[in-house]
């Protein structure tokens, strides 16, 4: 006769009669989506056969997918007490500890899995990530990256990785060329574009800067931080009109981008249009009232318009703020209005 077992507060029935069957019945659960089904067959099946290490595993991936990761932990925990060679447990154990925010434990994890799997390239991955974002090893980050090209040449994301790792250290002529291969391996990489672009701006190639984020444009029209690292391109070039163009598409897209506020405002400063310039370092002061580089450069904006009294205001507050130099200016053309 077979026995009828309740399972949690949903009461699910479930008829089985051995370990395995309880097994396969929580397998066809898992991968249909039905992940706290899962668990509950697994977990009958554990009963039956405490030493069932697949099950264990199974078990703790449903609970990788419903984010309860002590849990998960703790079942690749089982299974690594019954088999320590096992380097799939160890890699998603990895993982888990990373999602609960212990990295350290995380690292060591995807060390082990390295150790019994020299070619995994998604430990090597995975903790060259964790080494360059959470600890800012750059070294570490290069070799771990550089081990996955080795294994996979074709990757684009993998050259890309290493090229954001030169790019965060600021060598950009190291960044660039690796950059360069992951568009060759997928001329669609966005991030790569972006980055690529930034790499050229850096370092003064603000034409090559300004094509990188052309690119970016045609592959996501919808990509405001592409409008404004083009705008910002076009700036430098002394092209403001162009520059202002972009800004005004990126605060259509992200209206609340205070830094394209900021460098449209002093575009139009350039370009004497004071107005403009005023309602936007206004705008950037309603957000940020402590932005002193603003009430600065509103200060010389109403300057410009032979308004002295506001002037005079703007001046005074961005010295309180630690910017002095309209202020000290002012007295020494002795335009303040006392």
């Amino acid at each position: 006769m077979r026995t009828l077992v309740l399972l949690c507060a949903c009461y699910v029935a479930i008829f089985a009669t051995s370990a395995a069957e309880f097994a396969s019945s929580g397998l066809k659960a898992s991968n249909s989506g039905d992940h706290q089904k899962a668990i509950a067959y697994f977990t009958e099946a554990l009963k039956l056969n405490p030493n069932f290490r697949a099950v264990y595993y199974r078990r703790a991936l449903a609970y990788n997918e419903i984010r309860d990761y002590k849990k998960a932990i703790a079942d690749f925990t089982e299974v690594i007490k019954l088999d320590r060679n096992d380097t799939d447990a160890y890699y998603y154990r990895a993982q888990a500890y990373y999602n609960l925010g212990d990295h350290h434990r995380a690292i060591n994890d995807y060390t082990q899995a390295l150790k019994l799997n020299p070619n995994h390239i998604s430990a090597y991955y995975n903790r060259g990530f964790i080494y360059e974002y959470s600890f800012y090893d750059h070294s570490k980050a290069l070799a771990d990256f550089s081990a996955t090209i080795k294994i996979d040449p074709q990757g684009a994301q993998l050259y890309y990785a290493r090229g954001d790792v030169y790019s965060r250290m600021r060598e950009y002529g190291r960044a660039i060329p690796d950059l360069t291969q992951a568009l060759k391996l997928n001329p669609e990489h966005l991030n790569a574009y972006d980055k690529r672009g930034s790499a050229y701006d850096f370092l003064g190639e603000y034409k090559n800067a300004i094509a990188d984020f052309t690119k970016m444009i045609d592959i996501s029209p919808n990509a405001a931080r592409a409008y404004r690292s083009r705008a910002m391109a076009y700036a430098h070039l002394g092209e403001y009109a162009k520059a202002i163009a972009d800004f005004d598409q990126t605060l259509k897209l992200d209206p609340i981008d205070l830094d394209a506020y900021y460098y449209r405002a002093n575009a139009h400063l350039t370009l004497k249009d004071y107005n403009k310039a005023i309602a936007d370092y206004s705008e950037l002061i309603k957000n940020n009232p402590n932005f002193a580089y603003a009430y600065n450069n509103r200060a010389k904006s109403y300057i410009k318009l032979n308004d002295l009294a506001n002037a005079t205001i703007d001046a005074k507050k961005a010295c309180e703020l630690g910017e002095c130099e309209t202020l000290t200016d002012m007295r020494n053309k002795k335009l303040l209005a006392e």
